[in-house]
Parts: C-alpha cells; sequence; structure tokens
C-alpha cells in the first residue's frame, strides 16, 4: 500500500523505497523537450483527455490515493459498484463531448488553521473530480517542460527537499547568505480564471478541450465566476502552477537586477548578496502579483542575513541559520504537531497501526535536512512521544523510526549532493533575453503566446 501524506509544504509516497529522481539535463535538451511538449500539447484532443475511459481510469486513481471525504451529493467511493460508476462516467463523458457538462456544486468544509482562523475547501463530487484528475493525468506531464527548474511545487520528483537543496547551492556557491521569503495569500482563492483559460487556449490546439478546462475551473457557477479556483478540484494545483510561471515566474527571471526566483507553490524565497537586494526582490514580486489581483502576505518579516550572529529564517517548515558555511535546518515544536495531527487521521483508516508507521517515516523523510542535525535519540523521543499523545505509541517502534532516520538521511545527502554538482542557479545572457518584464502598471500581458523552443526553457 502507498500512503500519500499531505501538507501544504510536502507531498512524497511512502512506502520504504526511496523516490525516483529525474537528473537535469543540459539546457539544449531542455529546449528540444519544450518544443516537442509544445507540439504535442498542440495535438492533444478533447477525446484524449475525457473520454469515458479516461474517466474511469482517473477514477480509480482517486479511488485509490485520493481523499475520502464526500462531495454535496453525500456519495463516497464506497458507494457504488463499478458498473453504476462506469455508468455515470458515460453519461458525464456524453455530456463533456456535446459541451453540457458543468460540474455539481461543491461541499464548503471549513478546515481550522493551527495559528488561528479557518481556510475553506470546496470539495466536488467524486465524479467532478475524476473529470479534475483525468485533466490533471495527461496535461501535468505535457506541462511540466515548460516550467522553470526553480519551480518546485506541484511537480512530479521536485519536492521541498529539492527545493531546499537548491537554495543551499545557491547560498554556498555564490555567498549569498540573505534570504527574501514570502507567500503569496490565499493563492488559490485569486486565480484570475480569464488568464488561466487564456494561457490553455495558447498551449492547446483543440477549442473544445479549452471548453472542458475553463468549466472545470468555474465550476458549478459558471460564468458568474471571474476569480479563484476550487482547492478540493485535482486540476486546480496544475492550472496554479500555469498562472504563476506566466505571470510571476517570467517576468521575474527577465529582471538582471534582481536574484533567481525559488517557488514552491505559492512560497517565494530569493537569496540575495544583501538586505536591500533582497527588500527589491520582494517589492518586484508584490508589484507583479498585484497587476493579477494576489497580494503577498508579509508575515515572513524583511529579508535575514544569516551571516549575523543569532539569526535564522523560517522556511517550508524549517528553521534555516548558517552554520560552518552551510545552512543548518531545525524543526519546531509546529512539526511535532503536525506529526500529531497525521497520526489522529490514522484512526480512521481500515488499518491503523500500517497507516500510522507510514506517517511517522513520511514525516521523517519529509523532515530529512533536520533529522543531520538533530539528535537521532531526542528525534526517537519526541516521535514516540508525539504517537502516545495521538494514542499510537505501541505501533511505532524504535527499531523501526532508527532505520527511517538513517534511510531519510542518505537520501537527504543524495539529494544535495545532486544539487552540489550541477551548476548554480545563475542566468546567463540567452535567457534573459526573453522578452522585457511587464510593471505593475502595464497591462497584464500572456507569455505562453508565440512559445518557440529558446522561449520555452527556464532562465538557467
Amino acid at each position: 500500500m502507498t500512503v500519500y501524506v499531505r501538507r501544504r509544504r510536502y507531498i512524497f509516497a511512502i512506502h520504504g523505497r526511496p523516490l525516483r529522481f529525474s537528473r537535469q539535463r543540459k539546457r539544449p535538451n531542455r529546449e528540444r523537450s519544450a518544443t516537442l511538449t509544445v507540439s504535442t500539447l498542440h495535438s492533444i484532443t478533447l477525446r484524449d483527455v475525457a473520454h469515458h475511459e479516461r474517466l474511469l481510469a482517473a477514477y480509480g486513481e482517486l479511488r485509490r490515493k485520493g481523499g475520502r471525504a464526500p462531495g454535496a451529493d453525500g456519495l463516497a467511493f464506497d458507494d457504488l459498484s463499478r458498473a453504476e460508476v462506469a455508468g455515470v462516467l458515460r453519461s458525464i463523458w456524453r455530456r463533456i463531448d456535446d459541451g453540457t457538462y458543468r460540474p455539481a456544486p461543491a461541499r464548503r468544509q471549513r478546515i481550522p488553521k493551527r495559528g488561528g482562523g479557518h481556510r475553506t475547501l470546496n470539495i466536488r463530487t467524486i465524479f467532478d473530480r475524476a473529470v479534475g484528475k483525468a485533466l490533471a493525468l495527461t496535461l501535468s506531464p505535457l506541462l511540466d517542460p515548460l516550467f522553470f527548474p526553480t519551480s518546485f511545487g506541484f511537480r512530479p520528483n521536485l519536492s521541498h527537499l529539492e527545493m531546499l537543496a537548491a537554495i543551499e547551492t545557491r547560498l554556498v556557491a555564490t555567498d549569498s547568505w540573505v534570504l527574501a521569503i514570502d507567500d503569496i495569500r490565499q493563492a488559490f482563492d485569486y486565480v484570475p480564471i480569464a488568464t488561466a483559460v487564456s494561457n490553455y487556449r495558447r498551449l492547446l490546439g483543440d477549442c473544445d478541450l479549452v471548453r472542458l478546462i475553463e468549466a472545470v475551473l468555474r465550476g458549478h457557477s459558471g460564468h458568474q465566476r471571474s476569480r479563484g479556483i476550487d482547492q478540493g478540484c485535482p486540476f486546480s494545483p496544475v492550472t496554479l502552477n500555469v498562472v504563476l510561471h506566466d505571470i510571476l515566474d517570467r517576468p521575474l527571471s527577465t529582471d538582471r537586477d534582481l536574484p533567481p526566483l525559488y517557488r514552491y507553490a505559492d512560497n517565494l524565497a530569493f537569496a540575495c548578496n544583501g538586505v536591500p537586494e533582497g527588500g527589491r526582490a520582494l517589492q518586484r514580486a508584490r508589484e507583479t502579483l498585484q497587476a493579477y489581483g494576489f497580494e503577498l502576505k508579509g508575515q515572513d518579516g524583511p529579508p535575514v542575513d544569516l551571516r549575523q550572529p543569532d539569526t535564522h529564517a523560517h522556511l517550508l517548515g524549517f528553521r534555516i541559520s548558517r552554520q560552518n558555511g552551510r545552512a543548518k535546518y531545525e524543526l519546531g515544536d509546529e512539526a511535532y504537531e503536525e506529526l500529531r495531527d497525521e497520526l489522529e487521521q490514522a484512526h480512521l483508516s481500515d488499518q491503523p497501526g500500517l497507516t500510522a508507521r507510514a506517517v511517522a517515516q513520511g514525516w521523517l523523510w519529509g523532515h530529512a535536512p533536520a533529522l543531520e542535525t538533530d539528535a537521532e535519540a531526542g528525534v526517537i523521543r519526541r516521535t514516540l512521544n508525539t504517537a502516545g499523545r495521538a494514542g499510537l505509541r505501541g505501533e511505532l517502534s524504535e527499531s523501526l523510526l532508527r532505520d527511517s532516520i538513517g534511510r531519510a538521511r542518505e537520501h537527504w545527502e543524495a539529494t544535495r549532493s545532486r544539487a552540489m554538482q550541477a551548476r548554480p542557479m545563475i542566468p546567463d545572457e540567452d535567457s534573459l533575453m526573453i522578452r522585457s518584464a511587464p510593471r505593475a502598471g502595464d497591462p497584464p500581458v500572456s507569455s505562453w503566446e508565440g512559445t518557440e523552443a529558446g522561449d520555452s526553457d527556464g532562465p538557467f
């Protein structure tokens, strides 16, 4: 059984096996890959994506790995037979094919935040989720080569660990020990749907497929909804990356006065030479996002110079400081509270013990950078105590945790070694000559139009 631990900061598979990673290709190969991808995207048809057999495969994927919560209709995956599911999906395909498909209303569920307040998930029906999943399964592999190598969220084999390793590579290689960090406020809720649809229209050759994408993004409200996409839809993460690549990653990559942007979904980070440069980078990102209705939270404060004594920055759940010329990662109490939350959810599964062990292994894997410096005995003790508070102390053993910590450390070292062996993320002259970046006062311009090989590659 493969268990997915889903947190805002990381998604990874857990089954005692190392994840596969793709090696960084040289620039000419990336350009060739991007050219082939654009061509393939133009040839994809509606039937390739949403035929009832595709929908059935997407439904099966969701049933194996997706969330179990029902939608507004109250139906869950275990409520219907395979024959009943196939019949419903054939009906949905007919509506998609004749252009009358419209998602059902979503069920709104408020999720409390640890720091206070709530976030709202719009959970679609299991069948509408299958439509979104079919889009994601087909289009994600084709869109992925178009994104920059400094974009890490919602992409295969590019987890938060790869982002941390890439940032540390730049910190060490360029002696740029100032981190400027911020998050986009409620990024999914402020996605301009017209901009997203325009991007897909430029990339895809089938108008009927674009029509389906627009229907999925707008949801039951249809054209009354102009902004915001549902986090409960499997196609939303793909769309968020498409939009932010176009309106944020590209414009900032053309600014010769800025350090490279590292982005994990809606988390932004710049590794800078000084605090003033970090301030300019954040201000530039703020202005660029504001032109499209987004805003930064501003909760991470001003840029942090890690060369100063007793200074640290918070990024992707880690407390980062500088020690002996390298980045040092530490965990706080919040990380263990998140582990407790995940373990408590294990009681809802059919096999709580197996799920709890998988959750603990995944949590250790995802926090591997901090395990390098934290004492193993202390991590094991706190993990066992956390499991005890969740009522699952007897399901974990010291030997299991010790083995998991060892493999997590090895994986992190391999990840960091690959990043260190690659060239630093510094833009070259050719990659900066893509186009002039729009300023905050300029009208929004999509950069997907007229995409060519050299224009599709990342800035580095």
